[in-house]
């Protein structure tokens, strides 16, 4: 796995079992005096991660240490795992939920009725950009594939990279839905977008975002978006320098 803060990701070994997810529904009961029973949610149900090292590398264990005392910052860290699929979170995954998920080059976005989002009064080859929901912008490591795929009809899909400090480097673009691209040296940001044909709407797409592989005609929807807290570390040595350490990966 890959983990740090933006401008430095880091792999580390993989957990002994991998990582353990638990989710809380986030849901409240209200009995009401009629008898009837109401219930209330928040719309994103953050999970829990618990990950645990045995004989964990004396490298390996100083770069968690820094983490999660935050040395570098208050974070929040980024986190890329093999086994996540689509790095979106659920609803924005499906072209659902709230429409600042997504910035239009001119136009605007609004939900529909059936929970879609439509951008209308868009110009002739306007970008529509996928905004990360913590930093705006997604997290890349140079030399680590990026890829992004919607499935609109749009003549074009690109990415653009940024330095740390939010200077434009370069854009790719290709004719296709899918985009893989690796990062050049000094990229930290990288926007996706796609460019829209004509001045009609278009209904916000289902699309992916992956780190490492290609994606394909088909995926999954969105489980997280990389970005999590870093809470109740524990270690324990055995034998110098390994030692044994757990933590636990709270989603932003």
């Amino acid at each position: 796995m890959l983990i740090g803060y933006p401008w430095d990701i880091r792999p580390v070994r993989n957990p002994l079992r991998g990582l353990r997810i638990s989710t809380k529904d986030n849901q409240v009961e209200h009995e009401m005096i009629s008898g009837a029973i109401r219930t209330t949610a928040r719309p994103h149900t953050p999970r829990r991660w618990s990950a645990s090292w045995v004989n964990l590398s004396d490298s390996d264990a100083r770069w968690l240490r820094y983490l999660y005392r935050r040395s570098g910052g208050p974070g929040p860290m980024v986190v890329i795992d093999a086994a996540t699929r689509n790095f979106q979170r659920p609803a924005a995954s499906l072209g659902r939920g709230r429409p600042d998920q997504w910035a239009p080059g001119s136009g605007t976005i609004a939900g529909q009725s059936d929970l879609s989002n439509l951008w209308s009064g868009g110009l002739n080859l306007a970008e529509l950009t996928w905004r990360h929901p913590v930093w705006g912008r997604w997290p890349v490591s140079p030399g680590l594939l990026f890829s992004f795929r919607h499935n609109a009809s749009a003549p074009t899909t690109g990415v653009a990279f940024y330095t740390r400090s939010g200077t434009y480097m370069y854009n790719v673009t290709t004719p296709n839905q899918e985009i893989n691209v690796s990062p050049p040296a000094g990229a930290v940001w990288v926007r996706p977008y796609l460019v829209k044909a004509g001045t009609g709407t278009l209904t916000i797409p289902e699309s992916c975002i992956r780190y490492g592989t290609t994606i394909g005609a088909s995926w999954r929807e969105g489980e997280h978006c990389a970005a999590m807290t870093l809470r109740n570390p524990s270690e324990a040595i055995q034998v110098l320098p390994l030692r044994d350490l757990t933590l636990d990966l709270l989603e932003m």
